[in-house]
């Protein structure tokens, strides 16, 4: 609206000669007008029927447009929900154990990434199932061994085939021993996995925790045929770490090498350092190990020889406990082929710097 003095010349807004007009009278006298635009609603019967066809026109393009969008929304929903559907399907299937379902979806959408996440989950739980299993069987095995030797000369005695002498009780007694000894092995390992370890960290020098495991170790290890050098490439070696912990990875190791080295034969261990980290290096003569089976040494029970026999009394399990030691000490530990034409195994452990 514009509001026009007694001439109808413009005070406030615009003014055109088609303007409405409304006087403003005080007093019985007219002091100004109002003004305001023509109506633009139609009034001739043409004008009206144009009106009344574009808006049934508009009416018929909207229901066009909408159908058309539904259609279109249709088959676009369709096509965003059947990627979303294989993985709902993938993820039912490995919920109930079907760890070789896969989703197949391509592209760089976060659809695909999600499907491939979910394809990695189940890679990684196949093989934690796989590894489930063969862990069962190869316990069971073990377990099995020793009880069937124990069982067939506790009957042959039984049934008059062998007599109960020192001998047939002294083969018994090392089955037992096997037995036990696995067992042990079973629970550190298993307390180890589910983290009931109980590690006492201190600042301890490990070169004098060497020297005298390897001195205590040495007699033994001659009487079975192994001449035991060490090597302390420098003293007063400081690690943080539970010593108890580190002397029995010291003598797993040891173990080992007495277990699988041919008689007579050579173990060498050398302690070194850096500013950063202390490294302890182990190695045996022949038999050496074959390349295929140095990534799988420190698996649960796993041995070297395909038959799994017992003949020089190792259950698998002496390497495996090492690592678990190992990892909560922040180290690492390596095999490869030692240069005496064995195997080398490499433990690195942080150096504890006052």
């Amino acid at each position: 609206m514009s509001l026009l003095d007694t001439n109808f010349a413009s005070i406030k807004g615009p003014y055109r000669e088609d303007f409405r007009t409304l006087p403003i009278i005080v007093d019985g006298t007219t002091i100004a007008y109002l003004a305001w635009p023509p109506s633009r609603t139609p009034t001739a019967s043409y004008d009206i029927a144009f009106a009344e066809g574009q808006k049934y026109a508009f009416i018929y393009i909207a229901m066009i447009a909408l159908s058309f969008g539904a259609i279109a929304a249709y088959f676009f929903s369709r096509a965003f929900i059947k990627p979303v559907t294989r993985i709902t399907k993938t993820a039912g299937q490995i919920a109930k154990g079907n760890y070789a379902a896969r989703s197949n979806v391509a592209g760089n959408t976060e659809i695909a990434k999600l499907a491939a996440d979910i394809n990695t989950l189940a890679v990684t739980l196949e093989a934690a199932e796989s590894a489930r299993r063969d862990w069962l069987a190869s316990t069971a095995h073990e377990l099995r061994t020793p009880l069937s030797v124990i069982k067939g000369e506790f009957e042959a005695i039984l049934d008059g085939i062998r007599p109960a002498n020192s001998k047939t009780l002294a083969s018994i007694e090392e089955e037992i021993f096997h037995l036990q000894k696995l067992i042990e092995d079973l629970y550190e390992l298993t307390n180890a996995d589910i983290g009931a370890y109980r590690y006492q960290m201190a600042p301890f020098d490990l070169s004098e925790l060497l020297e005298e495991t390897c001195q205590k170790k040495s007699h033994q290890m001659a009487q079975l045929g192994f001449s035991l050098n060490w090597h302390i490439e420098k003293p007063a070696l400081y690690i943080d770490g539970d010593d108890t912990r580190i002397k029995q990875l010291i003598e797993n190791l040891l173990s080992n090498s007495e277990k699988y080295t041919d008689s007579p034969g050579e173990v060498s261990v050398t302690l070194d350092a850096n500013e950063q980290q202390v490294t302890l290096i182990f190695e045996d003569t022949a038999p050496s190990v074959p390349d295929a089976a140095l990534p799988r040494l420190f698996e649960k029970l796993h041995r070297v020889e395909s038959s799994r026999n017992r003949s020089k009394g190792g259950s698998g399990l002496g390497l495996a406990i090492v690592k678990k030691i190992v990892e909560p000490h922040a180290g690492e530990i390596t095999a490869s082929h030692s240069s005496l034409g064995g195997l080398m195994l490499v433990v690195t452990l942080p150096r504890y710097i006052d």
